[in-house]
């Protein structure tokens, strides 16, 4: 095993969160692991207009990701899979899902019309 081991991120403040937790878990199971933290900006933290509805799930928030871990500048990637494309590109594999801390968390969307009374 790598001494030491650089994990991607986005900068966003979940995503800083979720990294220092798969961190502090991987030093607890090899205690001489060094940890560097690297943020990696995406379209989606550049592009902050996209509306996703119209873009679709097309990765926008983890393509930088892909691309950083391609180019060996990082080691592996920590991701909300709520982001991530149903479909990993290339090479890439989804190789560990931390415990969720509530299970009953979940996004819900919904929609409706209000009619005016008649």
């Amino acid at each position: 095993m790598k001494n030491k081991v650089i994990m991607g991120t986005r900068g966003s403040r979940l995503a800083m969160i979720q990294a220092h937790i798969v961190a502090s878990a991987m030093r607890h199971a090899h205690p001489s692991i060094e940890i560097e933290i690297r943020k990696i900006v995406t379209e989606g933290d550049r592009n902050r207009n996209i509306n996703i509805d119209e873009v679709g799930n097309t990765g926008i928030f983890v393509k930088a990701l892909e691309e950083a871990l391609a180019d060996e500048r990082i080691d592996l990637a920590v991701h909300s899979l709520k982001d991530m494309p149903t479909e990993l590109t290339g090479n890439m594999v989804l190789a560990a899902v931390t415990e969720r801390l509530d299970p009953r968390d979940a996004n819900l969307g919904c929609a409706h019309r209000i009619h005016p009374l008649r």
